[in-house]
């Protein structure tokens, strides 16, 4: 299965909440920029745990400044 397997209408509505959901805050904030594959999902969801398991104790916020220092491709 891929996500060519999705029918575009959920596609749009997944699009439009990951695009609007941070609005409250401060509108605009938040893009989607396309979709990738499962592979990718598998490998993103891997490095989360594998962050979780080893930074899980730190505070929220010297955790996203650490995150935004050794992977600021994600922070765009």
């Amino acid at each position: 299965k891929s996500i060519d397997n999705l029918p575009k209408k959920l596609l749009n509505k997944v699009e439009t909440f990951f695009t609007t959901y941070k609005n409250w805050k401060r509108a605009g904030i938040t893009s989607v920029s396309g979709f990738e594959g499962i592979e990718w999902a598998v490998e993103e969801y891997n490095e989360c745990v594998e962050l979780m398991e080893k930074y899980g104790d730190m505070d929220k916020d010297a955790f996203i400044k650490k995150m935004m220092q050794e992977h600021p491709e994600k922070y765009k």
